[in-house]
């Protein structure tokens, strides 16, 4: 059973709504509320349960001992609440030349951009994953490219891995995988640090939380790590590539 809150205002419990609630709901102003990590009738969150953030249920999958989302992020805010910037009809130089997290929508001819979202995600900028505000839920993170590492060595290793990571034709959306692994890979393609859109339905490309300020690619010096998948090929392949690039991300649990 679970019970009733009559008197969610009585913060200290005291059978009054009183000064001294006041004075702690007003130490608490501004802060963000966590995002919801428990089933309501379970008590507590098992890999596989959806996860609930920022209003959306993300489907969730075990793959070895790490726990993943086991669909693209779609969140247009950080964890604290805050807008990330909304650059998907910025042009290409603005989103080439931005200095700070944005998100794009792929635009497709064929999908509307709700389509588009809710079927693929939406593409984030290196600087985004590497804010301090958060972009997963709290006791979630962005993977770093040793966490891949060790999902795609569980596998299959490389050269086989993007097969069982990949969407099956019966999956939605689909591809030509056979998803064994139910990550549920998609070609949600990327917007590359030039600002294109490119590779939708063939690709697909997500973030890790790796990054280097070592070195310069594309006209900028810092430096992101992130995995592929490509259509009619198996493997798994890694790419560095400037922080402008657009591409998908998954969350990954956080381990004890």
């Amino acid at each position: 059973c679970l019970p009733l809150d009559l008197c969610p205002s009585d913060i200290d419990e005291d059978g009054l709504t009183g000064v001294t609630d006041l004075m702690e709901l007003l130490s608490l102003f501004g802060t963000a509320c966590e995002a919801e990590d428990v089933d309501p009738e379970l008590g507590e969150f098992t890999c596989g349960d959806p996860m609930n953030y920022h209003g959306y249920d993300y489907a969730t999958v075990q793959i070895g001992e790490q726990c993943w989302f086991a669909e693209n992020l779609q969140t247009t805010k950080y964890l604290s609440g805050d807008e990330i910037s909304n650059l998907t009809t910025a042009l290409n130089e603005e989103w080439q030349y931005a200095d700070s997290g944005a998100y794009s929508n792929y635009q497709y001819w064929n999908l509307s951009e709700v389509e588009m979202v809710s079927l693929y995600g939406r593409l984030y900028n290196q600087f985004a994953v590497q804010d301090e505000r958060g972009l997963c839920p709290n006791d979630w993170h962005v993977p770093h490219r040793f966490e891949f590492e060790e999902m795609i060595e569980f596998v299959g290793g490389e050269e086989e891995a993007g097969d069982a990571l990949k969407s099956s034709p019966e999956d939605t959306p689909s591809w030509p995988g056979n998803n064994s692994s139910g990550f549920s890979g998609a070609p949600g393609g990327l917007r590359d640090f030039h600002g294109p859109f490119s590779s939708f339905g063939g690709q697909g490309f997500w973030w890790s939380q790796t990054f280097t300020e070592m070195g310069v690619v594309g006209g900028q010096g810092e430096v992101g790590f992130y995995w592929g998948f490509r259509l009619n090929n198996n493997g798994v392949s890694g790419f560095n590539e400037p922080s402008s690039m657009g591409t998908s991300i998954r969350c990954l649990k956080d381990t004890e």
